[in-house]
């Protein structure tokens, strides 16, 4: 009965954990995006994935601590291995919302990703933006020029549905896949 009340509790919370992630996540979207200024702003990820990067940073890093201050036989190294790998992933997490933004500021668009220059290209530099899996969760879209993909933004980025907006008054044609 016990094992039974477990498993009932995990299937239950971690949809529910998910779900208000997500819905901390719109509303954060919901009121960034109703101050922009439609001739200056700046797509950035969501705070959400901050937290989420530092909460798997945190959570396994102290479970290697653990793992290595009070130590037994189910404690292999690929254990120490996955753990490991979760703490970089959520400290690139916590890294990449940091630091990757596109500003936009009158008709000139500025990219900054996390490990490269920044980019600067103007709105008549771009030659198509595709968009993926319209009106899904996993929407996206990709801005490219006549040589190369510049960049892709995520539906849930602060400043989206402001930057499709901006590109579809510049007259910048669209792809739907």
């Amino acid at each position: 009965m016990r094992s039974f009340v477990f498993y009932l509790a995990q299937a239950t919370l971690i949809p529910l954990a998910i779900s208000l992630v997500f819905a901390a996540m719109n509303r954060e979207l919901l009121k960034a995006e109703k101050y922009m200024d439609e001739r200056h702003f700046v797509v950035r990820p969501p705070r959400t994935m901050i937290w989420i990067g530092f909460v798997c940073a945190l959570f396994f890093g102290a479970l290697i601590v653990l793992m290595t201050i009070f130590p037994n036989d189910t404690a292999d190294w690929w254990v120490y291995l996955i753990f490991s790998l979760i703490v970089l992933g959520g400290s690139a997490m916590i890294l990449y919302s940091i630091f990757w933004k596109l500003e936009i500021i009158e008709d000139k668009l500025r990219y900054v990703p996390l490990l490269r220059r920044a980019k600067a290209f103007r709105f008549d530099m771009i030659k198509k933006v595709r968009m993926k899996h319209q009106n899904t969760p996993n929407e996206s879209i990709r801005l490219y020029s006549e040589i190369e993909k510049l960049v892709t933004i995520e539906v849930n980025y602060r400043g989206y549905k402001v930057l499709v907006k901006r590109l579809q008054q510049a007259g910048v044609p669209f792809e739907r896949d």
